[in-house]
This record gives C-alpha cells, sequence and structure tokens, in this order.
C-alpha cells in the first residue's frame, strides 16, 4: 500500500519507493506551531498543485520529486484553504537540503515509525 508523501492546498511531499518520506519541523513563520508536518505551501498564480508540490520539496528540502499523484483533501479551517495531500516519489538523491528560512528541521520517517493519531484526534 502506498502511504500519502505530502500536504497542503497547494503542496505535496515526497516519497521514497521503499516507503520513507520527508516530513518537516515546524516552519519557522509560525512559532507556535511545534509539531511535525508534512511538506507544505501556497500554490503560485498560473502554477498547478503539482507544479506546487514539485517547487516547494526542492524549496523547502531540496528534493526532486516525480510521479505525483492525488491522494486526498480535506478543509484547512485555519485560513479558510483547502489542504490537498499527493503521493509522489523521490526522483534523484535523498540527501536533504534545509531551508533554514522555512523550517527547523526535515528528516526521513518510516511510515510505520509515524503514530496514526499523533493528536488524540480520532
Amino acid at each position: 500500500m502506498r502511504q500519502p508523501g505530502v500536504s497542503e492546498n497547494r503542496t505535496g511531499g515526497d516519497r521514497r519507493g521503499d516507503g520513507r518520506r520527508v516530513h518537516s519541523d515546524d516552519n519557522l513563520r509560525q512559532q507556535e506551531y511545534k509539531r511535525y508536518a508534512l511538506i507544505a505551501g501556497f500554490t503560485e498564480i498560473g502554477e498547478t498543485a503539482e507544479e506546487t508540490v514539485m517547487r516547494e520539496v526542492q524549496e523547502e528540502v531540496g528534493l526532486k520529486v516525480k510521479n505525483i499523484h492525488y491522494y486526498k483533501s480535506q478543509p484547512w479551517g485555519f485560513d479558510q484553504n483547502l489542504l490537498l495531500g499527493y503521493f509522489c516519489e523521490l526522483d534523484g538523491e535523498r540527501d536533504i537540503v534545509l531551508d533554514t528560512g522555512e523550517l527547523a528541521t526535515a528528516e526521513w520517517v518510516h511510515y510505520s515509525d509515524v503514530p496514526e493519531d499523533p493528536e488524540g484526534c480520532r
């Protein structure tokens, strides 16, 4: 079974063929958010959602992705946007080059190490 590899109205993340995915810690522009999250960002004017996935992953963690496929969506109530989730695969090297102006940390995590409901929301 493939695991979702990123999210947001806007972005997708990145998943390797072995079930690993990149996720990132709090966005430095939103210091109050101190939990792990998948890579996310906003779609630029004239950009497709899939292009947003490629751009945001490249900008935030320096990775190239391919085979981007829509997963599912949900409302994002904090700013009245729509959160979109995507599957994608790593396209090339897996070395993370962190944009410290955007993220505090980023790392590869195997999907089995991610709690199903880390915040008790279900």
